[in-house]
């Protein structure tokens, strides 16, 4: 799934981001717009570690898990 993820996100994120980047050439945003857009663009950087953080932390739990049934 994290080889999966980073594919798509390496893909997309490229054309997202010259998306932006052609935007913020083309208009003149005012202050708050472009604090906005400076936001996105940090939050859309750092997802994958969010994401890959986030999933060895379900992996990690999810291997704690211990079988409740035993024999009498």
């Amino acid at each position: 799934m994290m080889f999966t993820y980073s594919i798509v996100w390496f893909t997309a994120g490229w054309a997202a981001m010259k998306f932006v980047d052609t935007v913020e050439e083309e208009y003149e945003l005012g202050d708050r717009a472009t604090g906005i857009v400076t936001l996105l663009k940090y939050v859309f950087a750092w997802h994958p570690i969010i994401v890959f953080i986030g999933l060895l932390i379900y992996a990690f739990v999810n291997s704690q898990r211990r079988d409740v049934r035993f024999d009498i």
